[in-house]
């Protein structure tokens, strides 16, 4: 997602808001990736 919106920004038609859509599909990215392996962490613990 953020890539195809840093494409269209550079490639396409710039839209308002692109680093806003950027920076928060990279941080709904991170919170994805980092629940999953915390719930992993939990999961081998018990």
């Amino acid at each position: 997602m953020s890539d195809s919106a840093l494409a269209v920004n550079k490639f396409g038609h710039h839209f308002r808001g692109s680093s806003i859509v950027v920076m928060l599909s990279f941080l709904l990215a991170q919170y994805i990736i980092i629940s999953r392996y915390i719930r992993q962490f939990r999961s081998e613990l018990k």
